[in-house]
C-alpha cells in the first residue's frame, strides 16, 4: 500500500511537470510569434546627457523638425538632427535666482508655442520667480516672447510680454 502510494505520488509530480513545462513552451512561442509579427519597433538613443534634468519636450508647427527641451532651472535647449545646439534658445536663470536666503530659486514649468508660430515666431513661457515683496513666497508668470529676427535658434528676452502673473 506504501509503495503504490509513493508511486501515485512520483506520477503527480511527472505529470505536473509535464503539463507545466508544455504550457511554458506555448507561451513562450506564442510571445515569439506575436513579437515577429510587431509592426511597430521602438528603439532608444541616447542623443545627449547635458541637461538634466528635462522636464518638457516640444515640437514647434513650423516644419523645422526642432525639438525644443525644456529644464526646470531656467534653460530651453535646441536640438536638430540629433545634436543639442551649444548656445542655449532661451536662459532665464538670472530671473529665477534666490533673492534671499529665505527664498527658493524659480523654475520653468512649461513651454507652449503659439498656433501661427511659423508666421509671427511667438511662444509661452509658464515659470515661476521668488516674490521681491514677500520672502519665502512666489510670483507665476505667463509670458509671451518672439524669436530673434536674425537668428531664429535664440529667444529674444526683451520681447517678453507678461500675460498673466499671480503672487
Amino acid at each position: 500500500m506504501k509503495r503504490l502510494t509513493r508511486n501515485l505520488q512520483w506520477l503527480i509530480v511527472v505529470i505536473f511537470f509535464i503539463v507545466c513545462n508544455s504550457k511554458v513552451d506555448k507561451k513562450l512561442t506564442a510571445g515569439k510569434n506575436q513579437q515577429e509579427n510587431d509592426s511597430i519597433a521602438v528603439k532608444f538613443k541616447l542623443v545627449t546627457n547635458a541637461i538634466a534634468p528635462p522636464i518638457q519636450f516640444n515640437v514647434p508647427p513650423d516644419h523645422t523638425h526642432r525639438i525644443f527641451i525644456t529644464d526646470n532651472k531656467g534653460i530651453i535647449w535646441l536640438l536638430k538632427k540629433d545634436s543639442l545646439h551649444p548656445r542655449p534658445f532661451l536662459n532665464i536663470t538670472n530671473r529665477l535666482k534666490q533673492k534671499d536666503k529665505e527664498s527658493q530659486p524659480g523654475e520653468i514649468f512649461s513651454l507652449a508655442f503659439h498656433p501661427q508660430f511659423e508666421r509671427n515666431s511667438k511662444f509661452f513661457l509658464c515659470y515661476a520667480k521668488p516674490s521681491v515683496r514677500h520672502a519665502g513666497a512666489f510670483k507665476f508668470f505667463v509670458s509671451e516672447f518672439t524669436v530673434d529676427t536674425s537668428n531664429q535658434g535664440i529667444a529674444n528676452l526683451n520681447t517678453e510680454r507678461p500675460v498673466m502673473e499671480l503672487e
